[in-house]
């Protein structure tokens, strides 16, 4: 409401003279609040400095309008100091930076653009506060950073300056992968290596999240003479060794945090840029498979249905060696629920499992019908709705959809060639369907019964 009455612009005296008042008591309450520069948040009680770092987060919109490019500037080194000062404060004061970012960039991007100075003020704010987060080891006021300038640096002009901070937000993270590896790979004692997964997770976690949010089009055409290639391609390039060196890693692969989180970094490069990962997808995958074999994490399922979906229908080599992964992975969770667990001991695998093969369905038809285990695959969905995962509603659910959308795969509105496929292929489904149809039958009417 204050932020609406400031912005108004109608007319007559009475309403400018209230909205110039209010905009006034903003600024009075700002500067007596962060009077002392950032050094005085040393000397704020935790609570308070809480409860001053909300305020300035709050009104970003305001100071974009009233304040200039070198006032946001101190505000964020206010921040910045908060971070450093109160563990309490951290996490609110990030998530206040990670609004400055956003609601004053119009005033920060052409600070940075204007001259070196002003581009030196803004490169070394977000660097010391990445810094300045990082140790604090919050997770999620690290998050809160690195999506704000992200945000910000997407929106500069100049793709070198673009990239240069894009830079500068990603080297203290690598640097921090870095170490955690090093220290994974030659463990002092059981709480180091733990500590190190941990920190290694919340530096993966960051890396996703600028992926994320440098949603620049890609153009698979533009070369570095045109002047157009995607910020990520340098990115990248320091990124790749990074996540090879954790897949690499049989400690990696086994910790779950850790495991989750480069397939999600992996996963978001995917979305984003997938002709850019093309080329290292038979590596990704091979790391996949040898992390399902260890861990049987549903996570590993969960990326195979984005590369499915990214890289299904993409040439008949991607098909066949998504046909191929399909069967080794369905093999491999025959013997673990068989061996070790049953299915309704690992509903979130079944779960996964099942959610993977609908993708296929839907994306590459064609390397799921043929697949040498697709008869099997489909007895054990049924299985798994009839008696394998009752009162399990995850598995259920999924093998119940995977099931509903195979068989009733004329009413989806799939590609023209998907259509093809699965019509040219329809007999393979049919005979699944004679084999099992009744038990599907009983079973959706014990269901519906109650």
């Amino acid at each position: 409401e204050v932020w609406a009455r400031v912005k108004a612009r109608a007319g007559g005296g009475s309403i400018r003279a209230d909205r110039d008042a209010t905009t006034q008591r903003l600024l009075q309450v700002l500067e007596q609040l962060c009077s002392g520069g950032s050094r005085s948040a040393a000397h704020q009680h935790p609570l308070v400095l809480v409860a001053v770092v909300n305020f300035i987060g709050s009104y970003a919109s305001v100071w974009n309008v009233c304040c200039t490019a070198d006032a946001i500037v101190n505000l964020l080194a206010y921040l910045r100091q908060s971070i450093l000062e109160s563990p309490t404060a951290a996490e609110p004061a990030a998530a206040s930076t990670r609004l400055l970012y956003i609601g004053c960039a119009s005033k920060l991007v052409a600070l940075a653009q204007t001259s070196e100075t002003g581009h030196h003020s803004v490169l070394m704010t977000i660097k010391e506060t990445i810094d300045a987060i990082l140790k604090s080891g919050n997770e999620t006021g690290t998050l809160a950073v690195v999506e704000g300038s992200t945000r910000l640096a997407v929106q500069l002009n100049d793709q070198t300056l673009m990239t240069r901070v894009l830079g500068v937000i990603m080297e203290p993270i690598l640097q921090g992968s870095r170490h955690s590896i090093e220290v994974i790979r030659n463990p002092s004692d059981a709480h180091t290596l733990s500590m190190a997964c941990q920190s290694l997770s919340i530096c993966l976690r960051a890396l996703k999240e600028l992926i994320r949010f440098c949603d620049i089009p890609y153009d698979p055409t533009a070369t570095e003479n045109n002047g157009q290639l995607h910020p990520l391609v340098d990115i990248l390039s320091a990124l790749w060794p990074i996540l090879h060196d954790v897949a690499s890693s049989q400690t990696c692969r086994q910790d779950e945090n850790v495991l989750i989180q480069v397939l999600a970094v992996n996963e978001q490069l995917i979305r984003t840029v997938p002709d850019m990962v093309a080329p290292h997808f038979s590596q990704l995958m091979t790391f996949v498979v040898q992390a399902y074999e260890e861990t049987h994490l549903p996570c590993t399922f969960d990326f195979v249905a984005a590369a499915v979906e990214a890289f299904g229908s993409k040439n008949a080599e991607f098909i066949q060696s998504f046909n191929q992964l399909l069967a080794h992975l369905s093999r491999c969770t025959y013997v673990y629920v068989t061996n070790e667990k049953r299915p309704s001991e690992c509903p979130q695998v079944i779960r996964a499992l099942f959610d993977m093969t609908r993708i296929y369905v839907l994306f590459s038809p064609y390397a799921l019908v043929n697949c040498s285990e697709f008869s099997t695959l489909f007895s054990f969905a049924v299985a798994c709705v009839h008696t394998e995962c009752k009162g399990e509603r995850d598995s259920t659910r999924a093998a119940l959809i995977f099931l509903s959308t195979i068989i009733g795969w004329r009413g989806l509105r799939l590609s023209q060639d998907a259509n093809a496929t699965l019509e040219a292929d329809s007999e393979v489904v049919h005979s699944a369907l004679a084999q099992h149809g009744d038990t599907i039958i009983c079973t959706c009417i014990v269901g519906l019964s109650g």
